[in-house]
């Protein structure tokens, strides 16, 4: 099974709740040789929790992780320059005791893609998965992942196949067929 970027992610969380439990810092390389990828793919490993800790309005964790300069890299967007120092010392003091591992889906055998094709070919999926599932924020991400893949990627009325305008496109249609059955 190929490692994807919540294994990926599941690894980083327990060295980011060791730099704060620490109150340090690690590079981008040190956080690749850990987690065992390529510095320069750290970002794709850290992009799901800065985005669970934006969701939840918890401290920005992966702000712990700097380049060379000392400062989060270019897709660290959780704080503001100017506040780096704060929400660094905001990262220091909350108590990450209280919060399981977001990502231990992937330690339970479970990625966005096994619970697609498990959506899709209708097999169950143990509650507690789902529960971490809404938990973590991404439920939305998984169902138009289904979405995509059960219509090959097009859309189901007019069968448009551009990626990146379908989420708007069937927003658009949903909108529509509601208004026209009065449910907005």
């Amino acid at each position: 099974m190929a490692v994807d970027h919540e294994e990926r992610a599941q690894k980083a969380w327990i060295k980011l709740i060791d730099l704060a439990k620490s109150h340090d810092v690690c590079t981008y390389k040190e956080l690749g040789d850990f987690v065992g990828i390529h510095h320069r793919a750290v970002g794709r490993a850290l992009a799901p929790i800065q985005d669970y800790c934006l969701i939840n309005h918890y401290p920005p964790i992966t702000i712990l992780v700097v380049n060379g300069s000392g400062k989060p890299g270019q897709g660290f967007i959780a704080a503001d320059e100017n506040n780096f120092i704060e929400r660094k010392n905001d990262v220091f003091a909350f108590n990450w005791d209280l919060i399981e591992n977001p990502f231990d889906l992937s330690k339970e055998g479970y990625s966005q893609e096994k619970l697609v094709v498990n959506i899709i070919g209708k097999k169950e999926i143990p509650e507690r998965v789902l529960q971490l599932v809404v938990a973590r924020g991404i439920d939305q991400r998984i169902f138009r992942k289904a979405l995509l893949k059960a219509y090959s990627g097009k859309c189901c009325i007019c069968g448009l196949s551009i990626e990146e305008l379908l989420k708007h496109h069937i927003l658009r249609h949903i909108q529509n067929v509601l208004m026209k059955k009065k449910y907005l």
